[in-house]
């Protein structure tokens, strides 16, 4: 048992609400622990109601910035011992976003490092599945009009393979955001056709050739459970984080 000191792990919860929770559901599932009070320190703070979307932001359907409102959450984190964290949201990583809530922690001289998840994703496709070469994304309309996982896994050497627009918004950011059926509305519960409409997707990437694919969603993974399609590889960025948040607070702790 250790006190570190009295720091933690902080996750930016919110961003939906219960990808934090899962998030912090996947720490604990790789942990290595022999009793409870071996479990790592965790502060996941969920202030959903003062976070602008994020993919209505970059679609300029509002002009508030969720920057402002995601570094808030890490000025009360600063207060209470936080030494890592990360923004449990793939969107919220667009450059557009996260590169100001950066620039606002660097101004603020918090000891706070922040682990990116798709840095962290594309790592560990390359580390975990070497002879895996073609890429393709399930995310947000805002993920996916950025490009945000096509430029990291171009910068990595592999194929990425892209959704047509069409498919990207009536069946996957349809899936995340529809009032009636969208994992964001109906969580923890999930709409059939939510997960109907997603696997729709994961057989069209894999038809295009998609070897691994990636849930760049942290919705989405609470709809799609399975880790992998027949021979191709799904990989849940909120996993993938879990296990880089664990590795920087304590390598010794990951299981």
């Amino acid at each position: 048992m250790s006190n570190y000191n009295g720091k933690s792990i902080g996750i930016i919860g919110g961003v939906g609400p219960y990808a934090g929770l899962d998030l912090m559901s996947k720490i604990l599932k790789q942990t290595s622990i022999k009793t409870e009070q071996d479990h790592l320190p965790i502060t996941l703070l969920s202030y959903a109601n003062t976070i602008p979307d994020r993919t209505e932001y970059l679609l300029e359907h509002i002009k508030e910035n969720p920057a402002d409102a995601l570094f808030h959450v890490i000025e009360r984190m600063a207060k209470v011992g936080v030494s890592v964290a990360a923004i449990a949201c793939n969107t919220a990583h667009v450059p557009k976003i996260y590169s100001a809530v950066k620039e606002k922690l660097l101004n603020s001289g918090f000891q706070i490092k922040l682990v990116h998840i798709v840095e962290a994703t594309i790592n560990f496709i390359k580390e975990c599945h070497p002879h895996l070469n073609k890429v393709g994304v399930l995310s947000t309309s805002g993920t996916y009009t950025f490009q945000l996982y096509e430029k990291f896994i171009k910068n990595a050497g592999l194929k990425a393979i892209r959704m047509p627009k069409a498919w990207q918004e009536s069946l996957v950011h349809a899936s995340i955001y529809n009032p009636e059926y969208g994992i964001k509305i109906t969580s923890p519960e999930i709409h059939p056709i939510a997960t109907k409409k997603l696997k729709k997707a994961l057989n069209m990437l894999i038809a295009e050739g998609a070897e691994v694919i990636i849930l760049g969603c942290t919705e989405i993974p609470l709809a799609i459970t399975e880790k992998q399609i027949g021979n191709t590889v799904l990989i849940d960025p909120n996993w993938v984080l879990a296990r880089a948040l664990i590795l920087e607070f304590d390598k010794n702790k990951l299981q």
